[in-house]
């Protein structure tokens, strides 16, 4: 399960002013679920860090529910007939971890160079609106030259960062050196330099690292844990939509009844995650729970499967028995030293269905047996629909309401509740487990902690302990 778990996706509320001043010491993490290498844009890109550590001019709070302002101080909207002007103030004392100034210069590059390829997302590469960046002092303007139909905290999505001689340089206050492939490493604030001394350890457990070698859980044994951190990943089979049997959603429904999903949970994670009814993290506002996830039913997908039309598609002989299989082949990326393929594959065979597991990407195949990093705290889902032909309209045009609504203050999450139904009924993606760590903050917390929590208060933990 630990080599599975690749890539996150989360946001941080640390706020730019909660750490100043010089640096009283360092926090070891260890066993951090990502791989880090030399690669600076990794650690950008890493959901629940990466805004912590390269934060944006603004953020998506999901504790308010609202965007509010990070590295900028101010952000003013100007509407008038002909064009739209924000108008943003950066804190005077910004500094990059290299300690130089932040300049609204600087700024000014980063956003003119990141804003058109979001607008072009956003616009779905259609002509899409064309703006000027000034800066005047500590202040920058950016100047719409025609109305707008999105507000400005479509600047969630820019961390300020840069390459500075080769280096990764942030405009953050907590601070890493990014380490080669290693899953620990130290974050500090304040001065350039790292400090000495040390002031905790925070442990990041997933359901391998509990795991002795050469045993497995026994059902409906959980992990004993203090604290669990939700993950904004899942397990999941990708359908592909350019395969028979992964563009029919009769087909894809077929076998979410045949994935026995709480034996996954209980087998493959020691209760450590959780059952989803869609890619829809529960713990988000978004997440419509009047969608309960679909039942575990050989006997409803046998019904399915056993019309004349899937008599058309690949089929096999069961040596022991001489019935027909039906062939469904999954592409796995990686050599999965989990329960998984072994639980899909008795589950299947119940239902006449033969699993085939596809190694080489080049081979014809009709899903991705892999982990899906969703993206947090935003939940933007759209991009899990590329390829599909016969997607509803009214589910595309909910997904994009709801992307144009995340540049708005307050983002219009009963969108994204609706979406949720209507991706249940699409399948695009059969999730079969969502993921949770075990987090151990060593010296442990004076205050009481929740047993579990949200990605974003991970980071604000990390945060008290480097105050």
């Amino acid at each position: 399960m630990h080599k599975m778990i690749l890539l996150l996706n989360a946001a941080s509320i640390l706020t730019f002013s909660s750490v100043q001043g010089a640096s009283k010491g360092l926090i070891r993490v260890e066993g951090w679920p990502i791989t880090y290498n030399t690669q600076y844009n990794h650690i950008v890109k890493d959901p629940i860090l990466g805004a912590t550590l390269c934060p944006a001019l603004t953020r998506l709070n999901l504790n308010k529910g609202e965007s509010e302002t990070a590295l900028a101080k101010k952000i003013k909207v100007i509407h008038s007939k002909k064009q739209t002007q924000w108008r943003i103030s950066l804190y005077k004392n910004a500094r990059w971890w290299s300690g130089e100034p932040l300049s609204a210069a600087e700024v000014a590059d980063i956003l003119s160079t990141k804003i058109p390829p979001i607008l072009a997302r956003l616009y779905e590469e259609k002509e899409h609106p064309r703006f000027t960046v000034k800066t005047d002092q500590n202040d920058l303007s950016i100047n719409w030259k025609a109305p707008i139909k999105f507000g400005p905290y479509l600047l969630n999505q820019i961390p300020i960062s840069r390459l500075l001689d080769g280096e990764l340089d942030c405009a953050g206050k907590v601070k890493t050196k990014i380490e080669e492939l290693t899953n620990s490493f130290d974050l500090w604030s304040g001065k350039k330099e790292k400090p000495e001394k040390k002031l905790g350890t925070v442990k990041i457990m997933l359901p391998s690292d509990f795991k002795p070698k050469g045993k497995i859980y026994k059902p409906d044994l959980p992990l004993k844990c203090p604290v669990k951190v939700d993950l904004p990943i899942v397990s999941a089979i990708q359908w592909n939509p350019r395969s028979a049997l992964g563009g029919n959603n009769d087909f894809r429904i077929a076998i979410t009844h045949l994935t026995p999903r709480g034996s996954l949970l209980r087998n493959a994670s020691g209760h450590l995650g959780d059952l989803l009814s869609a890619p829809i993290i529960r713990a988000h506002p978004g997440y419509n729970k009047a969608v309960y996830v679909r039942s575990y039913s050989p006997s409803t997908a046998m019904q399915i499967l056993g019309r004349s039309e899937f008599n058309k598609y690949r089929q096999t002989r069961d040596k022991k028995n001489g019935k027909s299989l039906l062939e469904v082949r999954l592409l796995v990326e990686a050599k999965l030293k989990t329960p998984i393929i072994r639980i899909l594959e008795d589950s299947l065979r119940i239902a006449q269905v033969k699993l085939i597991i596809v190694r080489n990407p080049s081979s014809q195949y009709d899903g991705i047996l892999k982990t899906v990093s969703i993206p947090w705290p935003s939940q933007d889902v759209g991009d899990l629909l590329q390829g599909f032909e016969k997607v509803p309209k009214v589910l595309t045009q909910r997904l994009q309401d709801y992307r144009f609504s995340l540049t708005n203050k307050k983002p219009n999450f009963a969108l994204l509740k609706k979406a949720h139904r209507d991706l249940y009924s699409l399948e695009p993606l059969t999730v079969l487990v969502q993921h949770r760590a075990c987090v151990e903050i060593r010296p442990t917390l004076t205050k009481k902690v929740a047993n579990q929590i949200a990605p974003e208060q991970l980071t604000k933990l990390i945060e008290r302990k480097l105050r």
